[in-house]
């Protein structure tokens, strides 16, 4: 049913990289910018990158739901463009944090560091929280890998809603928890080579990676990781059915 559009977005933009070459047979391109409602549709990504990488770099900015709304309305002195949204639920993951003797801290090891840890919740984001459209959420992240193990990161992406008598979202995951899909970071730059090795009993040798998770909510929840001393990366999400 969408292939026809489908295609006919990827004859234009195959007619405007040709208009550009024959207006200027040195230019560059430096990407392809998919903008709009449906720019921000992961199926049109994948299928656009298919087509036209690794020759031309193909991203999905951050504005891409409001950017033509903007351009369009910007003259308005009405200016009706939605900012901002309430969200019906919570979004976080599952994280390990140093074991405190607290009543329900169950002690565990971490799976990667061997430390003594316990389990908690962290929300990036909670239900009835009004989020700007327009402006990322952000929020410090610190992971630790395998040193011997592929350089993808993957953050299980669990949301909550919220119940009656039970407005704020577990400390730690409950029944009420479920996975929404998972966050795949790419690692695979040349500084992740150069980060200090720690070793662990029984898990073998790990790094510490820190970075800033950016979070915008438009038509889909969009995500990129900014890392201190790496690069920016946008966040790829396979959403569950």
């Amino acid at each position: 049913m969408f292939e026809p559009v489908v295609e006919k977005i990827l004859e234009l933009i195959n007619g405007q990289i040709r208009t550009l070459r024959r207006a200027n047979r040195d230019a560059k391109i430096a990407a392809i910018l998919l903008v709009g409602g449906f720019g921000e549709n992961m199926y049109l990504l994948q299928r656009t990158q298919k087509e036209f990488s690794p020759e031309y770099e193909v991203l999905q900015p951050y504005n891409a739901w409001s950017a033509v709304v903007l351009g369009a309305l910007a003259w308005g002195s009405d200016n009706s463009i939605v900012t901002k949204r309430k969200l019906s639920r919570s979004y976080g993951q599952e994280i390990y944090i140093p074991w405190e003797d607290k009543p329900g801290r169950e002690k565990i090891p971490h799976p990667i560091t061997g430390a003594d840890s316990s389990k908690v919740m962290k929300w990036f984001v909670g239900a009835g929280q009004e989020i700007s459209c327009t402006e990322p959420a952000t929020f410090p992240l610190t992971v630790y890998c395998h040193a011997d193990e592929p350089e993808v990161l993957v953050i299980d992406l669990l949301a909550w809603d919220p119940q009656p008598g039970r407005e704020t979202a577990p400390d730690a995951r409950d029944r009420g928890c479920y996975e929404v899909g998972k966050l795949k970071i790419d690692l695979d730059w040349p500084e992740i080579k150069y980060l200090p090795r720690s070793a662990a009993k029984g898990t073998g040798e790990y790094y510490e990676v820190k970075f800033r998770m950016e979070l915008l909510f438009s038509t889909d929840i969009c995500f990129r990781a900014v890392f201190n001393d790496g690069p920016t990366r946008m966040v790829r999400v396979n959403y569950d059915d």
